[in-house]
């Protein structure tokens, strides 16, 4: 509220005044003197239009999520929009929790808000966010084994892994097997990713010596 360098009984109300928490010189003047003008500094008061800033992103593995944030500021409720390369998503509307906002990201690339407005006004948007998805690694155990009691047979994850992990506790590439059962292995690349694999032995009872009559 600002008072004019007389007494008025008229009310009158000023327009367009920033309102960003930031200081500002105001200057009036007043037509009914020219030489009656009144300049003063004020801080203005925070925002009531809505400040959408998102941030974060990096690598992830496929099938994983990475956390984007999106900074709110204002009045809430909001309604916002983000895209992904451009292409605009289904808008959040009605959000009216804590900030930031996160954002599970799935999918490859560039995060950017589109609009963000609340009951008041639209507001302003800023910021990116790159999302990189890594390749998961490879593994194939093949089919089924079969075999016959007393036999071994060898399971063989594959080479080109950091880290092998079976469910019998190895941590080798190659194991040896002569115990039926469900085999699983986990390997890790090199990038940190982790894909899985698994198999059955079956152990085969050998047949019965059977006499020979004759």
């Amino acid at each position: 509220t600002f008072s004019p360098p007389f007494t008025s009984p008229k009310n009158y109300m000023l327009s367009g005044i920033p309102c960003d928490g930031a200081v500002h010189t105001l200057t009036t003047s007043f037509s009914a003197n020219n030489n009656c003008n009144l300049t003063q500094n004020y801080n203005a008061p925070a925002a009531l239009c809505p400040i959408a800033i998102i941030q974060g992103g990096g690598d992830v593995c496929t099938g994983d999520t990475i956390d984007l944030t999106i900074e709110l500021s204002g009045q809430p409720p909001y309604d916002f929009t983000y895209a992904i390369n451009g292409n605009p998503q289904p808008p959040v509307t009605g959000y009216a929790g804590p900030s930031p906002y996160i954002l599970h990201a799935t999918q490859a690339g560039v995060y950017t808000m589109v609009n963000i407005s609340n009951g008041l006004c639209p507001g302003t948007v800023s910021g990116q966010a790159t999302v990189n998805l890594l390749p998961l690694p490879q593994v194939e155990l093949g089919p089924d084994h079969h075999i016959c009691e007393g036999e071994t047979t060898v399971l063989d994850a594959g080479s080109g892994f950091k880290t092998y992990q079976w469910n019998t506790g190895a941590n080798t590439q190659v194991i040896n097997v002569n115990t039926q059962g469900l085999y699983k292995v986990t390997v890790t690349s090199f990038d940190g990713c982790k894909n899985s694999d698994s198999l059955n032995v079956f152990v085969h009872q050998r047949p019965q010596p059977l006499l020979i009559k004759h």
